[in-house]
């Protein structure tokens, strides 16, 4: 027996889910390690702002851009021209995009290097001479964003949701070294760290084309600007590109006006949004990235009910897992930042002021979530402009409530701010897909969503109830790690007895694809 469509999804999405849990942790894992081993030294410092260079490139390049314009080329030249044409093609592709990194890379380079010539700060040097040592990592990324989509479209997850652990785990083992061998002070981690950033680089990319060519791909250097498919590439990308420099624009934009506030709100709002972007990370991303290839097939085989299908199943899981992490994380919010952050110089009071934003965030996650799967509908129709236009409106928007709510919430403010656009985003698209698209159904679905909401609703207050009725040793690191899973715990497994009670249809998907990974049910076809 082998599982149901539905059933292959959630077990993609479980996949994924388990590889951006992996990474979020052992990211975690690296802040607090840089923390304790050298706090808010310069070199630290240099080193933190030269990878915003390479960082910025995985932000516009590698975390979906490429895969929105990609995934639907590819798959439709799968679906109607066979799998040597698309293989073809994906050579073609990777290889202009490896000739337009190395460009980038030269261009970047020599404009760090020409600026040592005027830069005068030492910390600031510093950053400067790191750069060209760190964009090598840039090319890589961006390749794996290529190589990811490619599997992704051949039905396998498991690389690209895992590969972001090697770096994290390579950049905690050069800190652990440093540390060990007496290399933690002045320029001397520098090297360490450029070296654990490298080598993540190659090992990402070795595991990539290793997945790849057990597809079938075989490497090769190849550019082809004449292929239409390169082409249309290149046209679908740039709208995305001008998205994804929206949303960062946008979280500059919250950084600048929080720093009208003062440095504790800056602080509190860059906390409170590593909280956020764990269960953000979670469901978005292994939602959109499940879904886009399915999508992307069901339009190019002109099936818009199979299309809408896939959202719609999408959506339910997404927001099954959202609106207990929204709730629990709603009742546990304090302790959750005092587990994490309140240690030496972070005191109580900066876990309160970092727990407000974070309070605020939190309503947001099922829009955040779900904005990422509707916005996977559009580009996978090849449509990446519509999505781009309403981002501009809804940046506009954020704006102006910042500038409005700041002043009575202060940093919560601006908190509140995004997660009030980004409904009105998720708002907009629905709107604008359903003139495209006619009736997308889901006034039929909306009351299945009830069963989730009013199970979360359950867990929330069980888990209140827990927290209140015991005393808690928050002075400890068990007693504050108690503090977040007793509750944490008893809500969730009232959330999952009334989802089972209620019989939750994307419960009985999970149980089903744990039961047969864990060989205890039927065997069938899975994803990986």
């Amino acid at each position: 027996m082998t599982h149901t469509p539905s059933q292959a999804r959630t077990a993609r999405m479980l996949v994924v889910t388990a590889g951006v849990f992996a990474s979020r942790c052992f990211g975690l894992a690296r802040d607090t390690v840089f923390a304790v081993v050298w706090g808010t030294s310069a070199p630290l410092a240099a080193f933190l702002t030269a990878f915003t260079i390479p960082n910025l490139f995985r932000a516009l390049l590698g975390e979906g851009a490429f895969s929105a314009a990609f995934v639907p080329v590819f798959s439709e030249a799968m679906e109607k021209r066979g799998r040597a044409a698309a293989w073809g093609t994906a050579t073609r592709v990777v290889s202009v995009l490896a000739v337009v990194l190395v460009g980038v890379f030269l261009a970047v380079s020599a404009v760090c290097l020409a600026a040592t010539l005027f830069i005068t700060g030492e910390t600031s040097l510093m950053a400067a001479r790191l750069v060209p040592w760190l964009m090598p990592y840039a090319i890589a990324v961006c390749l794996c964003a290529a190589f990811g989509g490619m599997l992704q479209v051949a039905g396998r997850f498991a690389v690209a949701a895992f590969s972001q652990v090697l770096i994290n785990g390579l950049l905690i083992a050069a800190a652990v070294a440093c540390l060990v061998l007496g290399r933690d002070r002045g320029a001397a981690p520098l090297a360490f760290l450029v070296a654990a950033v490298l080598a993540a680089g190659v090992l990402q990319v070795g595991w990539h084309v290793w997945a790849c060519r057990r597809e079938g791909w075989r490497p090769r250097f190849a550019p082809g600007l004449d292929d239409p498919a390169v082409r249309q590439v290149g046209r679908l990308m740039a709208p995305v590109l001008i998205g994804q420099g929206i949303i960062q624009l946008n979280t500059v934009l919250d950084r600048v006006i929080s720093l009208w506030l003062g440095h504790v709100a800056v602080t509190s709002l860059y906390y409170s949004q590593r909280i956020i972007y764990l269960p953000i990370g979670l469901f978005a991303v292994s939602g959109s990235a499940v879904c886009l290839p399915e999508m992307s097939r069901a339009w190019a085989a002109h099936d818009r009910d199979g299309m809408l299908q896939v959202l719609h199943g999408t959506l339910r899981h997404v927001l099954f897992l959202a609106l207990p992490a929204f709730a629990l994380m709603a009742v546990l919010h304090v302790p959750i930042v005092r587990l994490l952050f309140q240690y030496r110089t972070f005191t109580a009071a900066d876990t309160v002021e970092t727990a407000w934003p974070l309070l605020l965030y939190l309503p947001g996650i099922p829009a955040f979530a779900a904005l990422k799967v509707i916005t996977t509908a559009f580009h996978a129709r090849k449509d990446t402009r519509t999505p781009v236009i309403v981002a501009i409106v809804c940046m506009v928007l954020n704006l102006t409530l910042n500038l409005i709510l700041m002043q009575s919430l202060r940093q919560g403010g601006l908190a509140l701010a995004t997660t009030v656009s980004s409904y009105v985003n998720v708002v907009c698209l629905l709107v604008l897909l359903r003139r495209q698209l006619g009736n997308l159904g889901f006034g039929a679905a909306l009351p299945g969503l009830l069963k989730p909401a009013l199970a979360a609703l359950a867990a929330a207050a069980a888990a209140l109830a827990v927290h209140g009725a015991l005393p808690w040793a928050g002075a400890t690191l068990p007693g504050r790690l108690a503090e977040v899973m007793v509750p944490g715990l008893a809500g969730g497994v009232i959330y999952l007895a009334l989802a089972r009670a209620l019989r939750c249809e994307d419960l009985d998907h999970i149980r089903r694809v744990l039961l047969r990974r864990l060989g205890r049910g039927p065997s069938g076809g899975g994803a990986t």
